[in-house]
């Protein structure tokens, strides 16, 4: 009975409630300030008085740092306008920026855009809002505005700037400062400094620049050392709920791929799809798919895939000389679409950090020892 539930086709391709883990979480940890922003398109919003009705959101991977930008609508020129005008012109060009894989933030004018500043454009497998980090900044933002914007909510986009600065002098989790204090060397005034004051040091220039130069580098350190300390307790955390799943290429699966349509109820629809043949493990939780022979291959997380174990599809031409070539070790060195390098990130945060400690000369004390 098992077996012919397992192959049941019927049965494989309607699923209820979360999907089951099957990759262990792969931290990122960044290695400097601003050399990645995480960026997404939110909405469409209630239209407020003055017409908006998208969020852009960004952050900073490092400092933590969130910029959100309300927009009249999600077109891909005025996106990249706003990136160019009001996040590299203020904070300059990074390394890298990761999104989703939306045409307003994906598509060929963010990638024109990201060549001619030389910016590595990455991008997320589909429907795997964890990779990136500015989904958890949006349950923030919607916990500060939903007490804020009025009854109505036509008003959120001029509550938006005081929910950013709420945000920014808070002290983040993950790095153990504020956005504030890691990009601007300071807190900034808040209400009780303008009524009672702050105490007033007194110090010659140059002393002044030494200390800022010190502080700067010590808080760089302790909160390179709070990120690890930080993704380490969330892959414990994460890897718990992990049944790891082993897949191969010349494997047929199942594909998830949810979808709202029209007039159906989506508790009623079937949304695996496939069977799909997997065409290469691009790493050991990303892999290549393809349907037939007339459809594009896709890049895909593993917790998106299940098993097929009914009669296997026949092969076409294309897809047999490849898995052939690869393995012979023909295409060791193939590329496809592009997926993120957790060791190449590991060791730009090992060279950041290397880098930092070469330029200010400075020997780091422990996160303890620092006020």
């Amino acid at each position: 009975m098992r077996r012919y539930c397992r192959r049941c086709v019927q049965c494989n391709r309607y699923h209820r409630g979360k999907l089951q883990k099957q990759g262990p979480l792969q931290p990122v940890v960044p290695g400097a300030p601003l050399e990645r922003w995480y960026i997404n398109l939110t909405g469409p919003q209630p239209k407020s008085e003055r017409g908006h009705l998208w969020i852009l959101t960004c952050m900073d991977s490092f400092t933590k740092w969130a910029e959100a930008f309300p927009l009249l609508n999600k077109e891909a020129e005025t996106i990249a306008k706003v990136l160019v005008e009001q996040v590299f012109s203020r904070f300059g060009v990074p390394l890298s920026i990761l999104s989703d894989q939306g045409k307003e933030v994906d598509g060929r004018i963010m990638r024109e855009v990201c060549r001619m500043f030389g910016i590595e454009k990455l991008r997320m497998t589909p429907y795997k809002p964890s990779t990136n980090q500015v989904e958890r900044f949006h349950q923030t933002l919607n916990a500060i505005l939903g007490k804020t914007v009025a009854e109505h909510q036509k008003d959120w986009d001029t509550r938006l700037v005081f929910a950013l600065s709420a945000y920014r002098a808070s002290r983040h989790r993950a790095t153990g400062y504020s956005p504030n204090f890691l990009v601007l060397v300071r807190e900034m005034r808040a209400p009780p400094d303008v009524i009672y004051g702050r105490p007033e040091t007194r110090n010659d220039y140059y002393s002044f620049v030494e200390q800022t130069q010190d502080r700067l580098v010590q808080a760089h350190d302790c909160t390179r050392e709070q990120l690890r300390r930080s993704a380490g307790y969330n892959k414990r955390y994460y890897d718990i709920g992990v049944k790891p799943s082993r897949f191969e290429a010349g494997q047929w699966v199942w594909y998830f791929n949810p979808r709202k349509l029209q007039g159906k109820q989506m508790n009623w629809t079937q949304q695996y799809e496939g069977p799909y043949l997997i065409l290469r493990m691009v790493s050991s939780i990303v892999a290549e798919i393809q349907q037939s022979s007339r459809t594009k291959p896709r890049v895909v997380h593993v917790d998106k895939l299940k098993k097929f174990e009914g009669e296997k599809p026949r092969m076409w031409p294309a897809a047999m000389n490849a898995l052939s070539a690869q393995s012979n070790g023909g295409r060791e060195g193939a590329t496809g679409p592009y997926t993120p390098s957790f060791s190449a990130n590991e060791r730009s945060a090992s060279t950041a950090e290397e880098a930092t400690r070469t330029v200010w000369e400075v020997r780091f004390g422990s996160a303890e020892t620092i006020d």
